[in-house]
């Protein structure tokens, strides 16, 4: 049989496993250029067998060969959410894999049927597909094609125009150029053109980069202290009255040490306080021994240490250990011990802002917890609360069951999924921080991956982008550092400072240059997994990117093109 008028495939009788072997080169090119230390810059021509290969493919193999190749590079990609859930892993895959195939199909159609060149093709579908992707599902802007030159800075000035996007779409031009020129092998004036036409892309991308690299007006900013507490995700889950007492004095002494003396102000990660505040919560208190309890009131000031001995003595002679402290302090005990005290008492004892991540309770009348907020509180060097920020980009399945109301049965099925019954709700919105002088807008968790987040906040004058993170579900995989790698392009498309506070690691500091100017890390070097504090000077600047003015205006663009073709085609009666 035949095809119809317009679909045959240039080269339709390449083998299927010439054309899936080439599929799989570029899935593998692709993989490797995302993996930390390996190969970056392939990036340039990762999808350059896939491209080649699409052109001597009917479409309905192309389609599926493509969508397994998809599939099992995003099952590498994303491994690390097996950690938290396999089934959700292998569900997200599945949605990850169709992003490859509607492209190569894509760009296959629009040149077969609506005769758009295949290169015009390429540069405008995949921005508009990788947008998509950070909408779509509440967003997973992840592994987009620029995030793998983070490394580079000067290769990823560009974003400061239009975004990580507009990089990828640079990227993408250079590989559907070169797969042009393997094209036209048989045509050695067309091939050397397709050539020199990718090496001027690139080297326009490198020129403006090192031109805006130098140009950037950065200036010191404050100094910052970090505290890296490294609990694992499993403790966090499941500790216990005396766990949490321990993580909190671990995090009380690394921040009265004398490692963040030099701070200006000090940064806990997300969640990391335990127990609930807003509400009346024991959790830390209930794991403290009498002599921590004693202590504390000291540390509080509420007694001194003579009248600490005295109610030891006391208590020894048969007192009653509740009845005396609260004779010596002229208050309830609940009044020092609940967690929301503890909490702010730290920073009042350290004498600086201090700025940390907590899960907020609100009970109802029975005295059950019917919402939770993933907050972070910003106090002063007093120990007052001067703002509070909850966070409004929730994460699906992590934070929130999709179709809970909708579609109970499906909720009900998805909460299953998941380790924890997540009870977060949303705040309303986004919150800056003004600490010392200087702006810092708070992104918890992944927020700091979506760009429209960093570029409200910059557009509300924040300076600095502060992302407090748990990063500890994900153990000691590759999302650390390509989470990192997003929190480097938000320094890039909005010029701003970034401090990274994190849990398990990497904590760091970014400069509005997109430069990874301090990162956390022990005596071997290692950056995750490690306990720890840093200190270190944050760059900011004021000079406002494009995307912030604009955002992704420019998206319009590609998108009237391809129109424009089909519209044409379709009056030209092609």
């Amino acid at each position: 049989m035949k095809n119809a008028p317009g679909t045959q495939a240039p080269g339709a009788f390449r083998p299927w496993w010439e054309t899936a072997g080439l599929l799989a080169l570029s899935g593998v090119v692709m993989c490797a250029s995302f993996v930390p230390g390996v190969w970056g810059v392939g990036i340039w021509m990762a999808l350059v067998p896939a491209l080649v290969a699409a052109r001597g493919a009917p479409l309905k193999r192309l389609f599926f060969l493509s969508w397994v190749v998809g599939y099992l590079s995003s099952l590498f990609l994303y491994y690390w959410m097996a950690i938290v859930t396999w089934q959700g892993w292998l569900l997200l895959t599945v949605y990850v894999g169709l992003y490859q195939p509607v492209f190569l199909v894509g760009v296959e159609v629009l040149a077969r049927r609506f005769r758009v060149p295949r290169v015009a093709s390429a540069v405008c579908l995949w921005p508009l597909l990788e947008f998509a992707r950070s909408i779509l599902l509440t967003g997973l802007p992840w592994f987009y094609l620029g995030h793998a030159l983070y490394r580079w800075p000067r290769l990823i000035q560009s974003a400061d125009i239009a975004g990580v996007i507009f990089l990828g779409m640079i990227v993408i031009a250079v590989n559907a150029l070169l797969a042009r020129a393997l094209a036209a092998s048989s045509d050695r004036r067309r091939r050397t053109a397709a050539v020199a036409l990718a090496a001027a892309v690139f080297a326009a991308n490198l020129a403006y980069g090192a031109w805006r690299f130098a140009g950037v007006d950065v200036r010191p900013g404050p100094m910052v202290g970090i505290v890296q507490p490294n609990v694992p995700q499993s403790l966090k889950i499941t500790q216990t009255a005396r766990d949490s007492a321990r993580i909190f004095a671990e995090l009380r002494t690394a921040t009265l040490g004398d490692q963040l003396c030099e701070a200006d102000v000090i940064f806990w990660p997300e969640t990391i306080m335990p127990g609930l505040v807003g509400v009346r919560d024991y959790t830390v208190a209930n794991g403290m021994s009498g002599p921590e309890m004693l202590a504390e009131f000291v540390a509080q000031g509420a007694i001194d240490q003579s009248q600490a001995d005295q109610i030891v003595d006391a208590v020894a002679a048969g007192a009653d250990f509740v009845d005396t402290i609260e004779q010596a302090t002229g208050s309830p005990m609940e009044k020092y011990l609940d967690t929301w005290n503890l909490f702010r008492a730290t920073s009042a004892m350290a004498g600086r802002p201090l700025v940390a991540g907590a899960i907020a309770g609100v009970f109802n009348e029975e005295g059950r917890v019917v919402k939770t907020f993933n907050r972070v509180y910003h106090f002063d060097a007093h120990g007052n609360e001067v703002s509070r920020y909850d966070k409004v980009h929730l994460v699906p399945f992590g934070e929130f069951v999709p179709m809970r109301k909708s579609c109970p049965p499906v909720g009900r099925l998805l909460a299953a999924m998941m380790p924890v019954d997540p009870l977060v709700y949303p705040g309303a919105r986004f919150v800056t921080f003004e600490i010392g002088g200087y702006r810092y807008g708070p992104a918890i968790c992944f927020e700091d991956t979506f760009s429209y987040i960093g570029r409200q906040y910059r557009r509300q004058d924040s300076d600095i982008l502060l992302n407090l993170t748990n990063d500890g579900w994900f153990a000691d995989s590759f999302e650390l550092e390509a989470h990192l790698a997003n929190a480097v392009f938000r320094a890039v498309e909005t010029r701003m400072g970034v401090v990274r506070a994190a849990n398990t690691g990497v904590s760091a500091v970014i400069s509005p240059r997109g430069e990874v100017t301090a990162r956390l890390t022990d005596c071997q070097g290692r950056d995750r997994q490690v306990m720890g504090t840093l200190v270190a000077r944050v760059q900011v600047s004021a000079d406002r990117s494009l995307y912030v003015v604009a955002g992704h205006w420019w998206l319009w663009v590609p998108a009237a093109v391809l129109m424009g073709f089909v519209v044409w085609c379709r009056r030209a009666g092609i």
